[in-house]
């Protein structure tokens, strides 16, 4: 339990501090002072995760819109061709989504979202005082709060929770990517923080787009 909430505080605070990057490069020493190294080594120690380089200089976008942030999310039902063709329009490739996909290692989601094969535990089993609507299961049974390459084992022994997880072994070149990925730890840690940076060099605003905050916790 107490790993689980220094997870969530510290994710938390990381998207706090990450959504307000600056175009300044000591930005983050004058408004949240060690915020972001501090977060991240709470996060990695606790969920033993990769390290990866974040790009500072985004600039804020003015208005955020949840519709259009849910317009651009996969969905847990996607094929394998729509999950590539979906990350492609972010100008990511098919190593990419695999790779990203490895995120599914640590989360909850709720027991009716379940849209994969793998029978339900006893928890999401729906009680008049505990409804299927309110249970939790963790998207990887198996290691749940550890980031590691158990999601990809799991994909392999068919106990995916989402269809859009087991869609990555339904080509031939998606499960080679998922048997690499599963067979070394390394390797994963690499190529997902590689991915991750890519990530962060997407729809970045430059010349007069988005805007410039002097303090990381105001609008």
């Amino acid at each position: 339990m107490a790993t689980s909430r220094i997870v969530f505080f510290g994710v938390a605070l990381l998207l706090v501090a990450s959504v307000s990057a600056q175009l300044n490069e000591n930005f983050y020493a004058k408004t949240c002072p060690g915020g972001v190294q501090a977060v991240a080594k709470v996060v990695t120690a606790a969920i033993g995760g990769p390290k990866w380089k974040v790009p500072l200089g985004r600039r804020d976008g003015s208005v955020s819109l949840a519709r259009e942030a849910l317009s651009n999310l996969p969905g847990d039902t996607f094929t394998f061709q729509q999950l590539v063709s979906n990350f492609a329009k972010k100008g990511l490739n098919e190593a990419d989504m695999v790779v990203l996909s490895g995120a599914h290692t640590i989360g909850l989601t709720h027991c009716f979202k379940v849209t994969s094969s793998p029978p339900l535990p006893e928890s999401c089993a729906p009680t008049p005082e505990v409804p299927q609507t309110t249970s939790f299961i963790s998207i990887t049974p198996t290691v749940a709060k550890r980031f590691d390459v158990n999601y990809f084992k799991n994909i392999l022994n068919h106990q995916a929770v989402f269809k859009s997880d087991s869609a990555l072994i339904s080509t031939s070149s998606g499960r080679s990517k998922v048997v690499t990925l599963a067979n070394s730890q390394s390797i994963f840690f690499s190529a997902f923080g590689a991915a991750m940076e890519k990530m962060g060099r997407v729809g970045v605003l430059t010349g007069r787009q988005g805007k410039i905050r002097t303090q990381c916790s105001r609008r």
